[in-house]
């Protein structure tokens, strides 16, 4: 089984279902993912008033200009891996996506704790960073009747399908939202939490 990417995931989804429609919250480098992407129509936004895109603006602000009928069939976020922007651009998304449309979640298995670190220590010491893009998924979770999971491959890529079949986690004395989001117990548990699954396991959940 060849190992996946964000990229190869997207062009699979868009393929499986015949999307038409497709919007990149975080382009930053077009060659690495943007420009890849196989489908008719795709819009991508990306803060960076030198990165070339659809829109150069704030995730939040393109949300807002949105017309009430304009929808996408398929959305990927990887905008700023923080907890708190992850959160609203997944909320944003939902409210955007069309009927039996997927929603693509970039860096949510970050390896180790140093690559959840946050946004001022990733600026004095630049490298991988996954952020806490994670919380953002996990606490998703415990609120959305969706089908969630992760695929273990190029960071952790998340995926978020509203259909009649929900794995929506179910809060407890031993799996509760604020335990989950403790980083040592998340690692003990990340199987479970974030419905964890292999590229082989994607192709026979996906087919």
């Amino acid at each position: 089984m060849p190992i996946l990417s964000r990229t190869n995931i997207l062009n699979y989804l868009i393929n499986l279902y015949k999307y038409e429609s497709y919007l990149e919250i975080g382009v930053k480098n077009p060659s690495d993912n943007f420009d890849l992407i196989k489908i008719e129509k795709k819009i991508g936004i990306d803060p960076n008033k030198d990165v070339k895109c659809t829109f150069n603006m704030i995730s939040d602000e393109y949300f807002k200009s949105l017309k009430n009928d304009e929808k996408f069939d398929i959305i990927f976020i990887d905008g700023f891996h923080v907890e708190d922007f992850v959160y609203r651009d997944i909320k944003n998304s939902l409210n955007v996506l069309n009927k039996d449309g997927t929603i693509v979640v970039h860096d949510c298995n970050p390896p180790t704790k140093w690559h959840q670190r946050s946004y001022d220590e990733y600026l004095l010491e630049e490298g991988p960073w996954n952020g806490t893009v994670w919380k953002a998924f996990v606490k998703c979770r415990f609120e959305l009747n969706a089908f969630m999971t992760v695929i273990n491959e190029d960071w952790g890529c998340g995926i978020i399908k509203e259909t009649n079949v929900s794995n929506k986690l179910n809060s407890s004395e031993d799996l509760n939202l604020d335990k989950c989001l403790q980083w040592n117990y998340f690692c003990n548990n990340k199987e479970t939490i974030l419905n964890l699954i292999s590229s082989n396991e994607f192709f026979k959940t996906f087919s």
